[in-house]
């Protein structure tokens, strides 16, 4: 929003205008009555604009607003609001993070440096995009079957030739060869 003031025609300019002109300064004006009229109207307009300032500057000072620290105030709230921004940017870009709730999760610490260590909380683990077991390192060591628990697998194979020994001691035995 601009300032009305900045728009408006200073004083000064307006009471020079209001001096009276040489009748051969070559005005665009036809007549002095019109030039005057013109003249009148600027400064009804500014006094008019006078009393709307006066009264903005009343209520400005009644609710305690210092319009110069607004602005100034806006303005380092910019700042802070686009460095985080940033900030939060090239940690999502630096770790991976794509999902929008994680950058809203990070844009919400004030602290870079636990900001900086969320991001890397947050960061997916390399492989899980692509379906790919996570390395051991990243996987807490998992522990050994318990044998007593859940299925035992398949039956034992017999022996290839039951007892075989015995017979082959048998027949040995019969032949006499021992």
């Amino acid at each position: 929003m601009s300032n009305p003031a900045s728009n408006a025609v200073p004083d000064e300019q307006v009471e020079a205008t209001n001096q009276p002109h040489a009748p051969d300064s070559g005005g665009d004006f036809k007549n002095d009555d019109s030039k005057n009229a013109v003249l009148a109207d600027l400064a009804k307009e500014r006094d008019k604009r006078k009393a709307l300032e006066d009264r903005f500057n009343k209520l400005a000072a009644a609710l305690g607003v210092d319009q110069k620290a607004s602005k100034d105030a806006d303005l380092s709230e910019k700042v802070a609001d686009l460095t985080t921004r940033l900030d939060v940017s090239e940690l999502a870009r630096r770790h991976g993070i794509t999902d929008e709730d994680d950058c809203a999760a990070l844009a919400a610490v004030t602290d870079s440096q636990a900001r900086a260590k969320l991001a890397a909380r947050l960061a997916p683990q390399k492989g899980a995009e692509k379906g790919e077991e996570p390395d051991d390192a990243t996987v807490f060591p998992r522990p050994k079957p318990d044998a007593s628990q859940g299925s035992k697998g398949a039956p034992p194979k017999p022996e290839p030739l039951p007892g075989r020994d015995r017979l082959v001691a048998g027949i040995e035995a019969a032949l006499g060869k021992k």
